[in-house]
């Protein structure tokens, strides 16, 4: 499987925020690490994984590669999958749905999504600034202000106050 060179790239600087061992974790439990889009980076050992669960891999996938899901610990999973040229695209396989084009500003590309990330957290600005905010959590990118009396959550943006 050739992956897209801004995956690549990306994988080679972070190699995932699934913890792959965490699969007996309490469900309730906040899982830090929402990297893209509220979504966990999958590691590359995993891209493989995620993927040949969809039955007829050919006919499901596509030349698309899963790259992030909502959850690691729940599947069947629901995520995001790149194509060769780098657009992003939902999928779920609870649902049998393929994958599908995004198109909100912010979202349409991997490396779109990486420039607005980097916009958001050095000046809070850009397509994902407003409505969640990125904050860190376990030492980990979360998307917060997080529910109830977990563990401190600190806004990278100073403005924002922190939880506890």
């Amino acid at each position: 499987m050739n992956l897209p060179a801004e995956l690549a790239m990306l994988l080679s600087a972070c190699d995932g925020t699934v913890d792959t061992s965490a699969l007996d974790r309490d469900p309730d439990e906040y899982d830090p690490g929402l990297f893209v889009a509220q979504h966990h980076l999958l590691p590359l050992t995993e891209i493989g994984a995620v993927r040949s669960t969809a039955g007829s891999t050919k006919e499901f996938w596509g030349a698309w590669i899963p790259v992030a899901v909502a959850d690691y610990a729940l599947a069947p999973w629901s995520g995001l999958a790149i194509d060769p040229d780098g657009r992003l695209a939902e999928f779920s396989l609870a649902d049998g749905e393929p994958p599908s084009p995004l198109a909100a500003p912010g979202y349409r590309t991997l490396t779109e999504f990486i420039e607005a990330l980097a916009e958001v957290l050095t000046q809070d600005t850009g397509p994902l600034a407003g409505g969640v905010i990125p904050g860190l959590h376990r030492g980990a990118l979360v998307w917060g202000p997080l529910p109830g009396d977990g563990a401190p959550w600190m806004p990278v943006q100073p403005q924002v106050g922190p939880t506890a």
